[in-house]
């Protein structure tokens, strides 16, 4: 990690303030599942994202194969996706009691392999797979899907996945009584995938480093509180416009500071932040469950702790991050790890040197 802001942007896809950028974003999503008197936290999937149409766009910036780049994807998402799926069926076989009511509902053989390949349904609390939070990775793998595709028939993949994403929002007027595809193509999200990739064409530009780091970092601020405040108050007109456009700027400033957090005095704050960070699409999966036992075993239970209390959402929220880092470091990033290498010699020929 010491090294990581002399890596020409092209080469660097673990950039810290990416980093710590998911963190806030998993934290928020978590906050938002603990039905707190903050009324908000949902922002965060807006977040997620702007950051992966970023994420994407770098890695694309190093030149990867269309057969590289869908390893990586593939192996980064699908293998804790597909573990905790399975594990999660099973609980609802065996223990039903210890899972929300709407999951129980949705479990069954054909939801099962619709949730693992990714393809979309309505299920008892809308569109959503049997591990909740798994809707999100159905966009996200669509995005993937569709810059694979680009990246085999374009020189210039990033233009001509987001012609196709806004060519699939158009045509999802046009779904007549396919609702679900109406409704899954028809969300303006698929748009914060274009911002995302916007604001990496920025960030390789010189024009974040004429702005002071005091400017990117009110600017940031400011567009997380504009965003906090409309959907605590219920006030959002546009996805877009109220939360993908604040989260493109909030994206936008933070990658902005980057410099100045690779050279931040405090390390182990810093490693800290990143480290949880690097964990996030752990925490993220496994929180909503983390949640619902919080407030069924711990607290309804054996009552150790009021839920909905200011305490008590801090030790829910603290409870959700601290497994998602066991969940990374024992399950997500060995799986990521060895599938990874598995695909990689299976698929990719070695480069003859």
């Amino acid at each position: 990690m010491s090294n990581v802001n002399r890596d020409p942007p092209s080469q660097n896809s673990h950039l810290r303030s990416l980093q710590i950028l998911r963190l806030v974003a998993a934290t928020s999503v978590v906050l938002a599942h603990t039905e707190s008197n903050l009324n908000f936290g949902g922002l965060g999937v807006d977040i997620f994202f702007v950051l992966s149409g970023f994420v994407i766009a770098l890695v694309i910036s190093s030149k990867k194969s269309p057969t590289s780049f869908a390893i990586s994807r593939f192996s980064r998402i699908v293998p804790i996706y597909w573990l905790l799926t399975t594990l999660l069926l099973i609980l609802i076989l065996t223990a039903p009691q210890l899972v929300h009511e709407s999951t129980v509902s949705n479990a069954n053989a054909t939801n099962y392999f619709k949730s693992l390949f990714f393809i979309p349904y309505y299920g008892a609390a809308g569109i959503t797979p049997i591990v909740t939070q798994g809707w999100t990775l159905n966009y996200e793998m669509l995005f993937y899907l569709l810059v694979w595709i680009s990246l085999l028939f374009s020189k210039h993949p990033l233009t001509l996945a987001s012609s196709l994403l806004v060519a699939l929002y158009c045509i999802s007027s046009f779904a007549g009584d396919m609702r679900v595809a109406g409704e899954f193509f028809g969300s303006q999200l698929i748009f914060e995938f274009i911002l995302g990739a916007i604001a990496f064409k920025l960030y390789q530009s010189s024009l974040l480093k004429r702005i002071h780091s005091l400017i990117l970092f009110s600017v940031a601020v400011a567009s997380y509180v504009f965003m906090a405040y409309i959907e605590s108050r219920g006030l959002a007109q546009s996805k877009l416009l109220f939360f993908g456009f604040p989260s493109f700027l909030l994206v936008l400033c933070f990658v902005g500071l980057e410099d100045r957090l690779s050279k931040t005095s405090n390390s182990i704050v810093m490693s800290t932040l990143v480290s949880m960070g690097d964990a996030s699409y752990s925490t993220y999966l496994t929180h909503w469950y983390v949640v619902v036992a919080c407030r069924k075993i711990l607290c309804e239970r054996f009552g150790l702790y009021e839920f909905y209390s200011p305490i008590g959402v801090v030790l829910t929220v603290s409870a959700c991050l601290l497994i998602g880092q066991i969940t990374y470091k024992w399950a997500d990033k060995p799986m990521n790890t060895g599938v990874k290498k598995f695909l990689t010699r299976k698929f990719l020929k070695p480069t003859p040197s």
